[in-house]
């Protein structure tokens, strides 16, 4: 096509893709679109479950069946080289055991070892994996140490009173399990990845030009030819058939061979951008919504991939995403994988029915609730996988669409059918802070966009607008005034996008975290985890009695505490909104290891809505280390031995501090600096080199309070340091704050609280 004829247009005439080109499962007895066969077996539960086997059913891809008396079932599954998982569940849906089945099975018993390998390849890791990676890896998760340990789980489970069902909610104890042996398996493996690329442009044949793509994701591209408004608007393909993974851990997305798309241009001097997809679109007559429609369906064939082992590149045609909850752009903008994970879990559970009928190429009810069940399992394994993962988040295929690597822009010419690169120009770069780092709702917040960039064009040329709730809708338009304000007016952890554009259109955006309100306030009832009094040879049970003084009572209801030890981490019910769990300092080791074994509980928890306050001071008197029990602190945050008499206020005025002199006294104040903190976390307190020893963040919903100070023996000595401890509970509880605590404190030290006289800068071995 010749410059001069080129029309706005969409060059996309794409059809669903299949394994058959007959029409879906209508009818059980007609050909199916995707290849077939039957399966028989039985279902084995354990010994002492209340399980009526004559009451479930089986789930495959394809269909359902029921399940006999005796345990005896054949359904239908589909005729895939990888291995797939069947789901038994209840008439509602409700998973219980869950079998894994090879290319070459037709026998199949389905009982808690089954069901232990399935859940571990449910985990997202294993996207895009291979049919033989998928094998070598199940057979490697049975032969880790752990493995006897996840079986015994399930079958616990399966004979508990409670009915045994696999729902994430009931036994995240299992889920992390499973998630920790997938990746102990994966540990053993290799990754030599080949660097993935951005698209670039080279000559084609004749008068065309090629797009050539190393990455597995697909992009867009508009190609205007200088002078008129005419443009083409042109996939930027990537073709399934060439990525494989390295099975390491992570791993990781590889390419056997670059994928080429060819437009014809003709000759002409082109203006060329290429785009990401935002997921904010679903607009195939976009660039952004062409991509971001490419991506969804990818991303939605992959995952249940993990599941139902089939394997199909699916074109975007007859899905309708227009529903789907813009969410997903809202992750992407904060590249934030896991909350993308999770986002596209639950528009597939949702949208099951419609999800089914695209791979089927007509409705199947069965595939539906399949679709909608496995999704869920996925998400519980997805969700403790990032608990577990110490802040790994390159999940294949997942992390590259969340990158969100800059548009460019570039100038080609076409002559007589031979391309050159005329000129180059480059996105700017978004950058925002905001003032204060805390307050409460109803206040004024400042953001400030001036330190965003371009290399092309003045900071003055740029312009900028705001969405102050990251949900996909601009709340400002476009102004080249940098400097905003905005009142919050509910508490809460507020997302705020910022999108810089420079003359050109060419585009970035951030997102950050604001703390308004945090935990304030978010708690009634206080859930006290210890197995020994913190320091306890000294100290006495500081905490419990300064909860007396402040008018709270033992009990379960508003405005008690209990005070619980490590054996009960897995039984008991966590409420979001009503209770304040407190880990408390210097604990033994025995009690680390067991909330390493419940960290997912623990951490569903907060993501409901509740608020944990980690006193993480460890190696103390009672010896334990969290280290050594594996324990990944929420958000992966990570702590560095730094033992110094001095805590110096970063936030003065902050409830949570307020009252407190700038410098805090203590012997020793902090133990250990916090790092890795994520975006939007507030920082009350430092030591001497600047290390942050009190802070809270939003963790998926809830809130997380972590402190290295070791508050009980510096409150019991009267040190300065050590009232932050009410003060921590008054923030939360909402409770009016007591100053007079004199009965419980050290009696030769009553009084006025002492706030000097150790030895500033000082840092020594742990003890």
């Amino acid at each position: 096509m010749k410059s001069a004829k080129m029309l706005t247009a969409v060059v996309l005439g794409l059809v669903l893709t299949s394994c058959s080109g007959t029409v879906g499962p209508s009818d059980p007895q007609d050909e199916w679109v995707i290849p077939t066969r039957s399966v028989s077996g039985t279902v084995e539960l354990p010994e002492g479950s209340r399980l009526d086997l004559a009451d479930l059913g089986i789930l495959s891809f394809a269909e359902g069946a029921t399940v006999s008396a005796d345990g005896s079932f054949t359904v239908r599954i589909p005729d895939t080289d990888a291995h797939q998982v069947l789901v038994v569940t209840d008439s509602g849906g409700t998973p219980f055991v869950l079998a894994y089945v090879g290319p070459t099975d037709d026998a199949i018993t389905v009982d808690a070892s089954s069901t232990a390998t399935a859940l571990a390849m449910l985990n997202p890791f294993t996207v895009l994996f291979s049919a033989g990676d998928r094998a070598s890896l199940a057979g490697a998760v049975v032969e880790k140490s752990d493995w006897g340990r996840l079986v015994t789980l399930i079958e616990t489970v399966l004979a508990s009173s409670s009915g045994g069902s696999l729902t994430s909610e009931l036994v995240p104890e299992i889920m992390q399990a499973a998630c920790e042996v997938v990746v102990d398996a994966l540990d053993d493996g290799t990754v030599n990845p080949l660097p993935l690329l951005d698209p670039w442009l080279e000559d084609g044949t004749g008068d065309g030009v090629a797009w050539v793509n190393r990455d597995p994701i697909y992009y867009a591209s508009v190609f205007r030819t200088v002078g008129s408004p005419d443009s083409l608007l042109v996939l930027v393909d990537s073709a399934r058939e060439k990525l494989r993974i390295s099975t390491g851990w992570p791993p990781v997305v590889d390419v056997t061979s670059v994928t080429r798309s060819y437009p014809d241009l003709g000759d002409g001097t082109y203006d060329v951008t290429l785009i990401w997809a935002t997921f904010r679109s679903f607009d195939s007559q976009t660039a952004d919504g062409l991509a971001t429609r490419m991506n969804t369906c990818r991303a939605i064939a992959e995952m249940v991939a993990v599941g139902s082992g089939v394997a199909v590149d699916h074109g975007p045609a007859d899905l309708n995403l227009s529903g789907w909850d813009n969410r997903l752009g809202a992750c992407a903008a904060a590249h934030d994988t896991y909350g993308f994970i999770g986002t596209l879990l639950e528009n597939i559970s949702q949208e099951s029915d419609a999800v089914a009928s695209w791979f089927w190429e007509g409705a199947n009810a069965d595939c539906a609730e399949y679709v909608e069940v496995i999704s869920r399992l996925i998400a519980g394994m997805s969700f403790s996988t990032e608990v577990i993962a110490a802040g790994e988040s390159r999940v294949p295929l997942f992390s590259q669409m969340v990158a969100q690597s800059p548009q460019e822009q570039q100038r080609i010419t076409q002559l007589d059918g031979v391309m050159s690169h005329v000129d180059s120009h480059s996105p700017p770069t978004a950058v925002f802070v905001v003032s204060p780092l805390f307050a409460t709702a109803g206040s004024t917040f400042s953001f400030s966009a001036v330190a965003s960039t371009d290399p092309d064009d003045a900071t003055i040329d740029l312009r900028v607008r705001w969405d102050w709730d990251n949900d996909g809708e601009w709340d400002t338009d476009w102004d080249t005034q940098k400097v905003m304000q905005h009142v919050f007016e509910e508490a809460g952890a507020q997302d705020v996008a910022m999108q810089v554009k420079d003359p050109l259109n060419l585009n970035d955006t951030v997102v950050h975290t604001v703390n308004v309100g945090g935990s304030q306030e978010n708690a009634v009832h206080i859930i006290i985890f210890r197995d020994a009094v913190p320091w306890g040879s000294e100290v006495p049970a500081v905490l419990d009695q300064m909860l007396e003084i402040m008018e709270f009572t033992e009990g379960v209801g508003a405005n008690e505490y209990e005070v619980l030890g490590s054996s009960e981490m897995a039984t008991v019910t966590l409420t979001p909104g009503e209770d304040l769990v407190i880990i408390q300092n210097d604990q033994p080791q025995t009690f680390y290891d067991e909330y390493a074994d419940n960290q997912v509980r623990f951490l569903q928890f907060v993501s409901g809505g509740g608020t944990i306050f980690w006193e993480a001071c460890d190696l103390g008197w009672n010896g334990g280390s969290i280290t050594d029990a594996g324990i990944v602190l929420p958000g992966a945050i990570e702590l560095a031995e730094y033992e110094t008499w001095y805590n110096y206020v970063s936030l003065p005025g902050a409830p949570i501090v307020e009252g407190l002199p700038d410098e805090l006294y203590g012997q020793y104040a902090s133990h250990e600096g916090i790092s890795n903190l994520p975006d939007g976390a507030t920082v009350y307190t430092v030591d001497d080199a600047g290390h942050p020893t009190l802070v809270e963040y939003d963790y998926r919903g809830g809130w997380v309070i972590v402190t290295t100070q070791p508050l009980e023996h510096s409150f019991y000595n009267n040190w300065t340091s050590g009232h932050v401890m009410p003060r921590v509970i008054s923030y939360v509880l909402g409770v009016p704050l007591v100053h007079d605590f004199g009965d419980i404190i050290k009696p030769e030290l009553r009084g006025r609280p002492r706030d000097g006289g150790g030895v500033k800068g000082l840092t020594s071995g742990k003890h």
